[in-house]
């Protein structure tokens, strides 16, 4: 789920909602995807224009569920419909983190040399 569009996020919804229906799942968990879904699309960074507020609903959705599923029938189950925001804020931070480290790697070094073919000694002061 991570990796999807937000199209393809849309229409997967729709497809297991139809197919939790007919593996006739209970009703409350059927409803409680619905709710948890509609929370996404209808959030404010969904509408965001920067990319990494919806990418971090996307990673955000995809985590959640993954490990809503890995716990049903166990002790563990926990109700999809509680967002936590400060989780959704250190998703959105480690994607601005990840891009910005990313430009920085990209930017090409440069070596300055002396006409002996060294490299010169920089030093540098704060005033």
């Amino acid at each position: 789920d991570e990796q999807l569009s937000w199209e393809e996020f849309s229409q997967a919804n729709y497809c297991m909602i139809v197919v939790m229906k007919q593996q006739e799942w209970p009703d409350k968990r059927i409803n409680m995807v619905q709710d948890f879904w509609v929370t996404f699309e209808t959030h404010l960074w969904r509408h965001d224009p920067s990319k990494y507020c919806k990418r971090a609903l996307l990673l955000y959705q995809g985590r959640v569920c993954r490990d809503w599923h890995k716990t049903l029938g166990t002790s563990a189950a926990f109700c999809l419909l509680l967002l936590r925001e400060e989780r959704l804020n250190e998703l959105h931070q480690e994607l601005l983190d990840n891009a910005y480290t990313a430009k920085i790697n990209a930017v090409p070094t440069v070596r300055a040399l002396t006409r002996s073919g060294q490299t010169p000694k920089l030093t540098f002061s704060i005033l």
